[in-house]
């Protein structure tokens, strides 16, 4: 699953995304573009089973997608990760991707490597419905790649020399004194670089954005 900091223990990572910035402002953050969607393509991908039309077409080009739907990427994000979380929409196309994820993904858990992540489902059920398991493996099997991949990626950070901080579900903070602009072009190699070793080494082809704290 995702590393949280300790109970009672303030951090950034438990403060509303406003704050951050005004605590923190010698931080940026650097989180993986287009997260969970990502990962669960390519882990079918790598494992021969039905990659969802949806899915396909959200990670090859998120803007084009969300425009397609004629909803706002606020409503179709949400939509998308409450699909994939075994839930309904009233969006027809996600809710047909809905449907489709929910199949591909049981296919996975079939798999002896991942049907570790159902029957973990099944001891964290809250409710007896039978995909309710399923719900559960979905947050813990992609959170183990998320991980993987955000623990490397601070590494890389880390041996080019940069202080790295709190991490925040799916990226982490960088301390630095340049502005926002000027990080961007100090790291724009060393994250493509880190894309490179990525594929190579976790078998995850995942690429990063940074944002500054508001």
């Amino acid at each position: 699953g995702r590393m949280y900091t300790k109970f009672k223990h303030p951090s950034l990572q438990q403060c509303p995304r406003h704050l951050r910035g005004a605590l923190a402002p010698e931080y940026i953050e650097v989180d993986i573009v287009n997260c969970f969607p990502t990962i669960f393509l390519q882990l079918f991908q790598q494992n021969n089973i039905y990659i969802p039309t949806a899915l396909t077409a959200y990670v090859a080009d998120r803007e084009a997608f969300i425009a397609s739907t004629g909803h706002e990427k606020k409503v179709v994000k949400e939509a998308m990760n409450s699909a994939m979380n075994f839930g309904t929409s009233l969006i027809p196309v996600i809710d047909a991707f809905g449907g489709e994820f929910r199949e591909s993904f049981k296919a996975l858990c079939s798999l002896p490597f991942y049907k570790k992540y159902h029957d973990l489902g099944k001891t964290r059920a809250e409710n007896p419905h039978p995909n309710e398991p399923y719900k559960k493996a979905v947050h813990f099997c992609g959170s183990d790649v998320e991980r993987q991949v955000i623990l490397s990626a601070i590494q890389t950070f880390q041996d080019a020399g940069f202080e790295t901080s709190t991490v925040i579900h799916d990226g982490f903070l960088v301390r630095t004194e340049d502005d926002f602009e000027s990080f961007n072009t100090n790291t724009t190699q060393l994250l493509r670089k880190y894309t490179t070793d990525a594929t190579t080494g976790i078998g995850y082809e995942l690429t990063f954005s940074t944002k500054e704290l508001p």
